[in-house]
C-alpha cells in the first residue's frame, strides 16, 4: 500500500522530519503514534479507501461552491 499512497500515509512524520528518508518515515510512525497519546495530542488517520474518499469528497464540494459554479459561467473565461 506505500506505493500506492505515495508516502501520504506518513505525512505526519514527513513535516516532523522533512530530510528524513521514507522507509524510515514508517518505522517512526509508530514511536510518534505513541509520543501523540502520551501527551494526549489526536494522531487522526484514516483507511486507504477512506483518505480516497474525503479527499474526492472535497473536490467535489469545491467543484460545486458558488465561485467554482461563477467561474464556470459562459462567458466567464476570455479566449484571446
Amino acid at each position: 500500500m506505500n506505493w500506492y499512497c505515495g508516502g501520504l500515509q506518513c505525512q505526519v512524520e514527513h513535516h516532523l522530519f522533512p530530510q528524513m528518508p521514507r522507509a524510515r518515515l514508517v518505522k517512526l510512525k509508530p514511536v510518534i503514534k505513541a509520543l501523540c497519546k502520551k501527551h494526549g495530542i489526536r494522531y487522526q488517520e484514516f483507511s486507504f479507501w477512506r483518505s480516497n474518499m474525503l479527499v474526492l469528497d472535497g473536490l467535489w464540494r469545491v467543484a460545486k461552491s458558488p465561485m467554482a459554479q461563477l467561474s464556470l459561467a459562459p462567458g466567464s473565461v476570455k479566449t484571446t
